[in-house]
């Protein structure tokens, strides 16, 4: 796409921890298009070989344990770029499965409508990789600020604080919005200061939905799904919602995340005039141990950052959802979190941040047309029906870091904890949609 200044409206939608042979499996028995290879396989401990399969539909629906997604078991899963160690990491990281082949099995359109919708509908990124070989934060920091100021895992230890510019530092204040379910990740970069000097940015979901059908989104939406850890006891002190968490991250129902997912696209459908100007951008930040056949990118020696990985993680599922982009495209360039990065510090001609700034990488405006296309805005088929009750959730990896997070800085910093419970309580609970 050539000129930028068309798009008047980006939507950045960030999921969790799902890899794209594990999205798409199912999808690619219909459509050879799709880069999934059903033929491929693992082996376990003892030598026996495993293929692709379906999910069954409990496992699909509720995945009880997260797969290994640290620095250390992604090491092991993509095994020097081979990909033959997602069973013996999730055997070694889970003893207690007797059948650890099942980070092998794929997702059908039965658990995944929505996304399937969008992959016939839009463009499909088939070489979309996390920008390190690592888990939640340190990706999610490397789509804010092209880098992680050295973290290598989810870990806040080194200090309270990361002191990194990121985009939201360099677009107006007027043209952005965050729009969280949970905790912002931002609130790890920016800090107190940036939640309370910008309190009129964050926003919650449901504000999103109704400033997307009223008109009133910013040019830049930045949404944040309701984690899978924000039932931890520490973030009830500080008022975040409780479920249900959407954010697809296992054991989050799948169901809850095709919701949101439905819910932000027929908002944005709501002006076929404004949708006519406007892109959304759907990713996962990482791929959360399920198993992915393409080797993940060895990254170049002048791109390694302070933390010191020098691989990708194994590829995600993203799309690029817009009349800008092609009808059942599958665009097969290299990208990365700091393709969308650079793409949106083009749209504002600001500053590209880390390696965002790299001649290694390519914006996904490469995958956009210059011409909208003409055809009616496609409407997408029912979400999956939502389950009933609710499941207790564990920590899992992230939640014991943010609660050492807030407990410490209650601990050392007893205002700032109280400005930030206020600030998140007015983000989570307000009743009605605020202006920028």
């Amino acid at each position: 796409m050539k000129d930028l200044a068309r798009l008047e409206h980006v939507v950045v939608l960030q999921l969790e921890n799902r890899s794209f042979d594990h999205v798409f499996g199912g999808m690619s028995r219909e459509d050879p298009t799709l880069d999934v290879d059903l033929e491929f396989t693992n082996s376990d401990h003892a030598g026996r070989m495993h293929p692709m399969l379906a999910m069954s539909d409990e496992l699909a629906g509720v995945f009880p344990d997260g797969p290994g997604h640290s620095s250390t078991s992604i090491d092991r899963q993509i095994a020097g770029g081979s990909m033959s160690g997602f069973i013996r990491d999730f055997q070694d990281s889970y003893p207690r499965w007797e059948e650890p082949e099942v980070v092998m099995h794929y997702l059908t359109e039965r658990h995944q409508p929505i996304s399937y919708f969008f992959a016939r509908e839009y463009t499909v990124l088939q070489r979309f990789f996390p920008s390190i070989a690592t888990g939640t934060l340190p990706n999610r920091f490397y789509g804010l600020c092209g880098q992680s100021g050295g973290e290598r895992d989810n870990s806040m230890v080194r200090q309270l604080f990361l002191d990194l510019p990121h985009i939201f530092d360099l677009v107006p204040h007027d043209q952005w919005a965050v729009y969280s379910g949970a905790f912002p990740t931002i609130a790890l970069v920016g800090g107190i200061g940036e939640l309370v000097t910008c309190r009129k940015n964050f926003r919650r979901i449901t504000t999103f939905l109704e400033q997307a059908r009223t008109g009133a989104l910013p040019r830049l939406s930045w949404i944040e799904p309701v984690y899978s850890w924000s039932s931890n006891p520490v973030l009830k002190k500080f008022r975040v919602p409780e479920g249900p968490q959407n954010d697809d991250h296992p054991p989050s129902h799948t169901a809850h995340a095709q919701l949101l997912l439905w819910d932000v696209y027929k908002a944005l459908l709501e002006d076929p005039e404004r949708w006519s100007k406007t892109l959304l951008i759907v990713n996962y930040d990482e791929h959360g141990g399920f198993a992915d056949h393409v080797p993940a990118p060895r990254i170049p020696d002048a791109d390694v950052g302070l933390d010191g990985i020098r691989w990708m993680a194994p590829r995600v599922p993203a799309w690029l959802i817009s009349p800008f982009a092609p009808r059942a495209g599958r665009n097969n360039t290299q990208f990365d979190h700091c393709s969308v990065l650079r793409f949106l510090a083009d749209v504002f001609g600001v500053q590209r941040l880390g390696r965002a700034a790299s001649a290694n990488t390519r914006s996904i405006a490469d995958a956009l047309l210059d011409e909208p296309r003409a055809e009616p805005c496609p409407q997408p088929p029912n979400p999956p029906a939502q389950p009933r009750g609710g499941i207790e959730l564990p920590l899992g990896d992230l939640g014991p870091v943010i609660a050492n997070y807030l407990e410490t800085l209650e601990r050392e910093d007893p205002e700032g904890a109280r400005v930030l419970r206020d600030n998140l309580s007015a983000l989570t609970f307000a009743r009605s949609p605020r202006a920028c």
